[in-house]
């Protein structure tokens, strides 16, 4: 098997004082890198960081197979930064180079924010994001949050993305009604919360979710991860895990990739309210 390279780059840390484990994408990215590094049933991979939003030498992008943006979006001018990525036209352009030649492309958590003009290329790239802008222009949520203990159901539990996957309950702060591309044939569901309110439709409570494009490339995306406690959360880990490979064209192991949590000061899961 050909060694597969995963770019994960984070933005930096938001919401609130370091050390607190909410939206610390540095702290995200480590975590996840030593977690593919040390797992015990992922082989031929090489797994590289990029941190404080864009790498010194872009062409750290050309090699990678799939490119996670881990940071914050931006909700109008309420709250946020840009994804890393959005904030000047040769950084997009760079992107979507990658992605035309088949480069996997992940969100997760803050970064599945965009406004109207990104949100039509995220739609072609990973399948669907947050939709805070009205035709208009002006920040009026299609999209929305919600911050509760939901049971997660599987609706493919038969796709590789599901691999090791199972039912279960978890605290999270959850963005829902995504705006999902118009044509939905490459879209895999892999978390579904149908008890969310007021769901626009049936994939309304999607809020984790793979993406086949028609060029053959391949995109994932969570709106799950709040804070670094969600790392010590096996179904979690899981979950993350397998779609980031998936998304570089790796096949995820029968039991799904296997991992045991770090060491780490920031493994209190935030309660949230």
């Amino acid at each position: 098997m050909t060694r597969k390279n995963i770019l994960l780059v984070a933005g930096k840390k938001s919401h609130g004082p370091e050390g607190n484990g909410i939206h610390d994408y540095p702290a995200f990215v480590k975590t996840i890198k030593v977690l593919l590094d040390q797992s015990n049933n992922l082989k031929d991979i090489n797994v590289q960081t990029v941190f404080d939003d864009w790498p010194e030498e872009p062409s750290i992008f050309d090699s990678a197979d799939t490119i996670v943006f881990i940071s914050d979006g931006k909700d109008s001018d309420v709250c946020g930064e840009p994804v890393p990525f959005t904030t000047t036209p040769e950084r997009f352009n760079c992107i979507e180079k990658q992605l035309e030649r088949g480069c996997g492309f992940v969100t997760f958590h803050f970064s599945t924010f965009f406004n109207n003009q990104e949100g039509e290329k995220i739609q072609n790239w990973n399948g669907g994001y947050f939709k805070w802008q009205n035709e208009k222009k002006e920040r009026e949520w299609y999209s929305n949050i919600t911050r509760k203990n939901e049971f997660i159901d599987l609706p493919t539990p038969s796709h590789e993305l599901s691999h090791g996957l199972i039912p279960f309950m978890l605290q999270e702060e959850y963005y829902y009604n995504i705006k999902f591309h118009q044509d939905q044939k490459g879209l895999i569901p892999i978390w579904n919360i149908p008890t969310l309110p007021d769901l626009k439709d049936q994939t309304g409570g999607y809020v984790s979710w793979g993406f086949e494009r028609k060029d053959g490339g391949r995109g994932f995306a969570t709106t799950c991860g709040h804070d670094i406690g969600k790392f010590a959360i096996d179904q979690f880990r899981k979950m993350i895990l397998n779609g980031i490979i998936w998304s570089a064209n790796i096949p995820v192991p029968t039991e799904g990739v296997q991992s045991t949590m770090i060491s780490t000061n920031l493994l209190q899961p935030e309660v949230i309210a």
